[in-house]
């Protein structure tokens, strides 16, 4: 209808002609899916910043421009988007002049929630952090430049910790996860503690965020090692145990089998093994002691030991002469955590 118009209009304005495209009208599975690839190939069409305007956006036409533009983030962050709606309704009485809204946040909220549930569904928390702790320094800078009223904002520590978490995670460092620093709370604790510290703040400026923050803390609370006068137990101790116990089971919630069964493992030798011994990554930790208990736990399991055996097996990557296919190695697993959970919860009294 505006087909001419909409050219002169935009010329006169000094900008370039629209490319106009034909599309469908949406209703049907064909044309739903026929709108999301030519959004998805125009917007990856060139390289400069993007911004959205769907004003006149048709139906369901701006849902699905929603949908390319997250996938168009996923595969190249870095671009700049804005989504913009021109609010005709809200027009000024005395200047007829209708403001032009910013909407990005519907897409950011997308984002957020994605990152989120990639945390929840693997432990991988690189995509969660870096929003959180760039939104903290945004915040902490307003905060400064307000004159330091209140409480300063906590979201960039979320996010510091968020990253110091998932690092240690990726790189199965169980002492940095559990002890921590001269055992003064690994990052585990470190980071249930910046959810407790950042909830208000999560909940004014991060909503959709607030949403899960109640899970995430569910998930960190069992691996925080019980910490007393300023150093936390060793790994050999009831909470020590249990947490190690808890991080089997996370690894294995997270389908990382692997890093799970070397959990296991290094858990077994802990409940034999001296406190020296059960201090990883800590200077005062005894090798020596450490090599004596994995003997003694070794001696208790046999050669044949299943969990010995399946760590052997998982650890070669599959170089052996015959091993166990991949639903073997998960049933396996989950019965060891089983029954190491069962062992740790209720410990024998010799």
């Amino acid at each position: 209808k505006h087909g001419d118009a909409l050219p002169a209009e935009l010329t006169a304005l000094g900008a370039p002609p629209p490319e106009h495209i034909r599309i469908g009208g949406g209703g049907s599975h064909d044309d739903l899916w026929s709108l999301f690839s030519t959004t998805a190939e125009l917007l990856e069409r060139h390289d400069t910043p993007l911004l959205l305007d769907i004003t006149h956006g048709f139906r369901v036409q701006p849902f699905f421009a929603a949908s390319a533009l997250t996938l168009l983030r996923a595969l190249d962050g870095r671009r700049p988007i804005r989504i913009v709606y021109g609010a005709f309704e809200a027009k000024d009485a005395h200047e007829g002049r209708a403001p032009i809204w910013d909407v990005t946040a519907t897409l950011d909220v997308v984002e957020w929630s994605i990152a989120a549930g990639r945390f929840l569904g693997s432990g991988r928390a690189a995509d969660l952090a870096r929003p959180t702790k760039q939104l903290g320094r945004e915040l902490s800078k307003r905060w400064a430049q307000s004159g330091r009223l209140g409480d300063p904002p906590e979201l960039q520590r979320l996010g510091k910790a968020l990253i110091q978490f998932g690092n240690d995670l990726d790189a199965l460092r169980i002492g940095k996860l559990l002890l921590g620093p001269d055992c003064s709370g690994g990052s585990a604790h470190q980071l249930y503690r910046a959810i407790e510290a950042a909830r208000a703040d999560v909940e004014r400026h991060l909503p959709v965020l607030h949403q899960v923050l109640e899970r995430i803390a569910d998930r960190i609370r069992p691996l925080t090692v019980n910490v007393r006068d300023g150093a936390a137990d060793h790994l050999g101790s009831p909470t020590g145990l249990q947490a190690l116990a808890a991080l089997a089971r996370a690894y294995l919630d997270w389908g990382r089998v692997a890093e799970c069964i070397v959990v296991l493992r290094e858990g077994h030798t802990c409940t034999v093994a001296a406190p020296e011994a059960c201090r990883p990554g800590q200077s005062d930790f005894d090798s020596d002691a450490r090599h004596a208990a994995d003997e003694k736990i070794g001696l208790q399991m046999g050669s044949d030991g299943a969990l010995i055996d399946l760590r052997n097996d998982t650890i070669h990557g599959e170089f052996r002469r015959s091993s166990r296919p991949a639903k073997t190695i998960l049933e396996q697993a989950r019965e060891l955590v089983a029954s190491f959970e069962r062992e740790v919860a209720h410990p024998s009294s010799e």
